[in-house]
């Protein structure tokens, strides 16, 4: 009887309707369980992130870059931008320069002020540039090397950068 049943054009259909709506039923639960895994994994960086100290000092400047660096690159080179542009206008306020000076970019900034090296400055275009290539959602491979050199040269720009009178 099953087999009379399984021979005709009506089985046929049926099996293929059945087979249908099961692809369909595993492709959204994955795609759900895909989605799920990714809010996880968003939410687990940004609870890290929100538990890294927000400091002035240089030290734990480090540290916060250091536990963006395991994470990612690219919020490293986010966050690394903010406080090492941050930097240079605490520098530039201890100086006294004019209003003018102050309506600069942050390396034309960073240029007028005395013990900062050529180095640095280099370093910072690379770090602006590459925190542009993030906020632009840069994907190329040439644009993750930069972003990684930008990321790892961070730590020793910001002492390059400090205020002297923290030293």
């Amino acid at each position: 009887m099953i087999e009379e049943f399984l021979s005709t054009a009506a089985a046929s259909v049926a099996v293929a309707a059945f087979a249908n709506i099961m692809t369909s039923y595993l492709k959204d639960n994955l795609a759900k369980r895909k989605d799920r895994r990714e809010v996880e994994l968003r939410d687990e960086e940004h609870h890290v992130i929100a538990n890294l100290p927000l400091s002035d000092d240089l030290a734990s400047a480090e540290k916060r870059i250091m536990e963006l660096q395991k994470i990612s690159a690219r919020l490293a080179v986010l966050d690394g931008w903010q406080i090492a542009s941050s930097t240079i206008l605490k520098n530039l306020n201890e100086l006294h320069l004019s209003d003018a000076a102050k309506s600069q970019d942050v390396i034309s900034i960073a240029r007028q002020i005395p013990g900062i090296s050529e180095e640095a400055i280099h370093n910072i275009s690379m770090l602006k540039k590459a925190r542009n290539l993030v906020a632009h959602s840069a994907t190329s491979p040439e644009s993750e090397k930069e972003i990684l050199e930008a990321s790892n040269n961070i730590i020793s720009l910001l002492h390059s950068i400090k205020p002297k009178k923290n030293t």
